[in-house]
């Protein structure tokens, strides 16, 4: 969560959405795409690469709605222009008030966010994220 505000709040993060309701095609998509994303940024050539900080999950059996799990890292995008990136998985109902009631999640949203590594605003973040859309879509 520190992480996650950390780059919510810088204005050299770009951020990405993607919403999509819970069903059976939704169901494991975080780590389909992860492991996408993992490939599509493994393979780009001999400089570059990913390479994977931390990740994290909450219990299936204690899941709440909010942010339920993620991987924060590294792209190396090219010689000078390393980018971090954090993939979040975020279960949810849209509403506005969930507090004290047991509120089952309707929809699932993945986020990413990416800033270059020394906090330079440059066109690769859009580029980093441009590769990640096309994975994802």
């Amino acid at each position: 969560r520190k992480k996650e505000k950390d780059m919510e709040q810088d204005p050299r993060t770009c951020i990405i959405q993607y919403y999509f309701d819970i069903n059976k095609q939704s169901i494991g998509l975080f780590n389909k795409l992860l492991l996408s994303f993992s490939k599509a940024f493994i393979n780009i050539g001999d400089e570059r690469g990913v390479e994977f900080i931390q990740a994290f999950s909450q219990k299936i059996e204690n899941r709440r709605l909010d942010n339920v799990g993620g991987m924060h890292g590294m792209v190396k995008w090219t010689e000078e222009d390393d980018f971090e990136f954090l993939l979040l998985e975020f279960n949810t109902n849209l509403s506005s008030s969930t507090e004290g009631k047991f509120i089952p999640a309707i929809h699932k949203v993945i986020r990413i966010h990416v800033r270059r590594r020394d906090r330079v605003m440059s066109p690769g973040v859009l580029e980093v994220l441009y590769k990640a859309d096309q994975v994802f879509t």
